[in-house]
């Protein structure tokens, strides 16, 4: 099997690089290869596992031409990831009754109408790793921002939530939808993003059963079948909202839990009838 990954990272992330040994204690053969490089022959793969393709945000229309043209089933699928790669979709998931932050969609091209005042953030509909993800203590002060980004693309705007800076947010791991482990993420001081490469640490943590259950009923929302997710939740007082479902290349923090990884290799050999 395949295990797709970026440029940047042809043998994979250090975090995933136990997947490999670990599918091979099941008998499975996996190997890294980059999904833009026109080289790689995936017909000799039987399954695509999309890993650390991080730069898909940037290229998403070749990205998903790419993953619709594969010769082998993937996982996620195509589908899944269609839908999860633009941020729409928790939009979509509010109206099924999951809880998220109180979120805007700004259309391309569209003139946002005034915001409400508030603290919010806003980024592009269709983007990772806080990637032109900005903050602002006035939605007033957003409005130039949100211009800009909306003349390329759609655009999110979302209340900030302030649990993220004081009490963290959950990462929950699920490997065909059985949770595997948890991590609470939080941010550098003076800084409100809790990704590794801009300072933000995460921390192997027991979550509490109501956000177990609140990343479940997020996940059952979705009906295709799913190898992997992360499911990114922040508790607030009104109760536990999602931040994120991340269904195409998340980190899983395998790093943080032993047996993580053999879990995620006994998940793909189901995948794959082995």
């Amino acid at each position: 099997m395949g295990l797709a990954t970026s440029e940047k990272w042809p043998q994979l992330s250090p975090d995933d690089l136990g997947l490999a040994p670990a599918l091979a204690g099941l008998g499975i053969e996996a190997a890294p290869a980059v999904w833009s490089d026109p080289s790689v022959d995936w017909n000799r793969f039987d399954l695509v596992v999309i890993r650390s393709c991080w730069d898909y945000h940037f290229r998403i229309h070749e990205f998903l031409g790419w993953l619709e043209g594969l010769p082998v089933p993937v996982a996620n699928s195509a589908e899944v990831v269609r839908w999860n790669a633009h941020k729409g979709y928790l939009l979509e998931l509010e109206k099924k009754g999951i809880r998220i932050p109180p979120t805007r969609l700004v259309r391309k091209g569209s003139r946002p109408e005034p915001l409400s005042s508030g603290h919010v953030i806003i980024k592009p509909a269709v983007s990772a790793s806080a990637n032109e993800t900005h903050r602002f203590a006035d939605a007033a002060d957003a409005i130039s921002d949100l211009e800009r980004l909306a003349a390329s693309g759609d655009v999110i705007v979302q209340e900030f939530v302030d649990e993220v800076v004081s009490d963290g947010e959950w990462s929950l791991m699920f490997f065909d939808r059985e949770l595997s482990h948890a991590v609470r993420k939080v941010p550098k001081a003076g800084d409100f993003r809790v990704q590794k490469e801009l300072g933000g640490s995460a921390l192997p943590a027991d979550p509490p059963a109501g956000v177990v259950e609140a990343a479940q009923r997020a996940l059952s929302a979705v009906e295709d079948d799913l190898l992997y997710a992360r499911v990114d939740l922040v508790e607030r007082p009104g109760g536990v909202v999602l931040m994120e479902l991340e269904l195409i290349e998340p980190t899983l923090f395998f790093g943080t839990s032993d047996g993580s990884s053999e879990r995620f290799a006994r998940a793909v050999r189901l995948a794959v009838g082995a």
